[in-house]
């Protein structure tokens, strides 16, 4: 789960600014499935199931708690 550093800054930019949306509002189905996406991209994994089977519990745990951080802002 190897990412380069600009792909990491990328996704860095990106959740600051779905986090930004996700504090004063509401995300549609289609926001939250992007923003699990750079959620993803910004571990360095290729899909979800790479992030929950990768051993370390810690970085699943908060994976697993930014996503429903997510989930819960769907309207």
């Amino acid at each position: 789960m190897k990412e380069n550093s600009v792909d990491k800054f990328d996704s860095a930019a990106s959740l600051h600014v779905l986090a930004k949306i996700v504090e004063y509002g509401q995300l549609s189905p289609k926001q939250a499935n992007e923003a699990i996406e750079v959620l993803v991209g910004f571990y360095g994994a290729g899909s979800e199931e790479q992030i929950l089977n990768c051993g370390d519990n810690e970085l699943v745990r908060m994976y697993k708690e930014i996503k429903q951080q997510i989930l819960e802002r769907v309207c």
